[in-house]
């Protein structure tokens, strides 16, 4: 074999070995072009993600090497491990930190999203009898006007509820009454029921109504983000957004008030304080998670009396990524 026909068999086999290489590169982009189908698309669009989270989505399981990624809408643990492997590919990169925190908040409002989608497959209560203690309720009863109750115990006979706060609550004829109730399930969605109270209790051990259980009850609303019970101190301040004389819009804060973050999500919180807020006022709320300290802005939509505190409950409408990817991570367990 002379050495000119040696370099054409050498030459031969690296181009075949490359036509090769790129064939089944080809191959292999084909069958993940055909991994996302319509179907995939459809499902997707159907359980809340944008046009820019599926493409994210499909990103990220490509790179994790998921050959059946269908499969992210049904299996929780899956999305839990692809979501945390590309958060924690994230914060080894060398993107700038506001970046990191961007792509980061995209990853949890898609997992937030897709875990949405498995509870609303969920079932929800059947009866009043699967209420589960200690649920605040918001009572209309009849003509008296509207209460807060808390669920003490739920028997086979009867909701045994609190005495609402009030002045006086036993001059007024509860007996009877038709009541309508409200209440948010914890991490689940709102209910509401229409019964009935059929007794008083009032005893020295005792002081309740006894309303009447029922199986008509309706699953009306969902919490768009995942809650978890906390206990954070923080201070919080009313504030109001005004003009000066250059123009520019300048916040005024008010005086500072001290309580504790009971629940958090990224979406809102609940405070326990005994110094009470105007309901619709807006707030600065300045609490720690660990040893950092964090800001966020939102308005009071609620306030409840309990006993001689009050609990807040604030919707968040303000407040940096890295802030609310804090949350998210103290919801989601990851810290």
């Amino acid at each position: 074999m002379t050495p000119l026909t040696l370099i054409f068999i050498i030459i031969w086999v690296l181009t075949a070995s490359v036509l090769i290489a790129v064939f089944f590169h080809n191959m292999q982009k084909k069958k993940q072009g055909k991994t996302f189908s319509k179907e995939f698309n459809h499902l997707a669009l159907s359980v809340g993600l944008s046009k820019n989270d599926i493409k994210d989505i499909k990103d990220i399981l490509v790179k994790s090497g998921i050959s059946k990624p269908y499969l992210i809408f049904s299996d929780a643990n899956l999305l839990e491990k692809v979501i945390l492997e590309n958060i924690e590919s994230v914060e080894k990169s060398n993107l700038p930190p506001e970046e990191k925190e961007k792509r980061i908040l995209a990853l949890f409002e898609i997992k937030r999203k897709i875990f949405n989608h498995y509870h609303s497959m969920r079932e929800g209560l059947r009866s009043t009898m699967e209420i589960e203690a200690n649920q605040l309720l918001s009572m209309k009863v009849g003509s008296l006007g509207k209460f807060y109750t808390i669920l003490i115990m739920n028997d086979r006979k009867n909701l045994i509820c609190s005495m609402p706060e009030i002045k006086e609550p036993f001059s007024l004829d509860w007996k009877d009454k038709p009541v309508e109730i409200y209440f948010w399930r914890y991490n689940d969605a709102g209910y509401v029921f229409k019964s009935t109270i059929e007794n008083v209790v009032n005893n020295k051990r005792l002081q309740s109504l006894l309303i009447a259980h029922t199986t008509d009850i309706k699953r009306i609303q969902r919490r768009e983000y995942p809650r978890r019970k906390a206990r954070f101190n923080c201070k919080f301040f009313k504030f109001s957004i005004t003009t000066s004389e250059q123009g520019k819009p300048v916040a005024l804060l008010g005086k500072t008030h001290f309580g504790v973050v009971i629940d958090v999500s990224p979406g809102g919180a609940s405070i326990m304080s005994d110094e009470v807020p105007k309901k619709n006022s807006n707030i600065k709320l300045d609490f720690a998670i660990g040893e950092e300290s964090y800001i966020a802005y939102g308005t009071v939509m609620n306030v409840v009396r309990k006993k001689n505190m009050y609990i807040i409950h604030i919707q968040f409408h303000r407040m940096s990524d890295r802030v609310k990817n804090t949350i998210y991570r103290y919801v989601y367990n990851y810290i």
